[in-house]
């Protein structure tokens, strides 16, 4: 019997949350292992994007954390086939920063607070839509309806407080928005700075 079908066969005995950590640097997979089996968790690791896919179509994890760089930003993971799962990344980074969106979400730019920024190799997101695809919190949609009611106002700049949702989880954070206008039409919003920053309590 296969160390998959041994941890699917566990798991629906007893139900723990099951979780799948894919990332091509086994000290990490390691890592990740002990902390989430101390915590009750079951856990299986892959270790390239074709092996997460698989695993993810058979086993159909609650949780899936990757190492996004490897296996591309993406709010959804398409799992080939037409099969589609929800995913919450664990992404290099903490999402606190400064982003340039244009009108659809596009990153134009983007600036990691240098408290939270990690020592490897950030994921390049310029080109790729912020609410879709970097952005991993599950009421993005809510955010995006909060920008874009700055973008269609007629203030300069302006903020809010607001709740990222994982699941059970929830990060308090402080979104500054600020607009950047065309230079022969002030009236024309090119694009938006959101901001975000940790929330102190």
């Amino acid at each position: 019997m296969s160390n998959l079908q041994q941890t699917a066969d566990t798991r629906h005995a007893s139900a723990p949350p099951l979780v799948l950590v894919a990332d091509d640097d086994s000290d990490t997979r390691f890592l990740f292992r002990a902390v989430l089996e101390m915590r009750g968790y079951c856990v299986i690791e892959t270790g390239d994007g074709e092996e997460t896919v698989g695993a993810a179509r058979s086993a159909c994890p609650d949780l899936i954390l990757m190492d996004v760089p490897k296996t591309a930003s993406c709010r959804y993971l398409d799992l080939q086939k037409g099969v589609q799962m929800s995913v919450s990344l664990m992404t290099a980074q903490e999402l606190l920063g400064l982003f340039e969106l244009d009108a659809a979400g596009k990153v134009l730019y983007y600036r990691m607070d240098s408290a939270g920024e990690p020592s490897g190799t950030l994921p390049n997101i310029v080109g790729r839509n912020f609410y879709n695809e970097v952005a991993g919190f599950e009421n993005v949609e809510e955010f995006r309806r909060c920008v874009t009611e700055f973008t269609l106002s007629d203030t300069a700049a302006d903020s809010f407080d607001f709740e990222c949702r994982y699941g059970d989880f929830a990060q308090r954070i402080k979104v500054l928005l600020a607009r950047i206008c065309e230079s022969v039409n002030r009236n024309n919003t090119k694009s938006v700075l959101v901001y975000l920053k940790r929330k102190e309590h």
